[in-house]
């Protein structure tokens, strides 16, 4: 694509948000700019919950 176009590309980004004691809600986003505005935009691709203590992973959510 080039230097010029290379922030056309889509992008993951991990982020996490504490629920209670050691479990967790992990987000991974898509940010993407839309070439018809020029804004980003986001889409959660996956939801998982996240116990630190058990070690114990669940999907919550798959996409929008």
């Amino acid at each position: 694509l080039g230097k010029r176009r290379l922030h056309l590309l889509p992008q993951d980004k991990w982020s996490a948000i504490h629920i209670g004691g050691p479990e967790y809600r992990v987000f991974l986003r898509e940010i993407k700019v839309n070439p018809l505005t020029k804004m980003k935009e986001t889409k959660n691709l996956r939801i998982f919950r996240v116990n630190l203590w058990s070690h114990n992973i669940a999907l919550e959510s798959e996409g929008n």
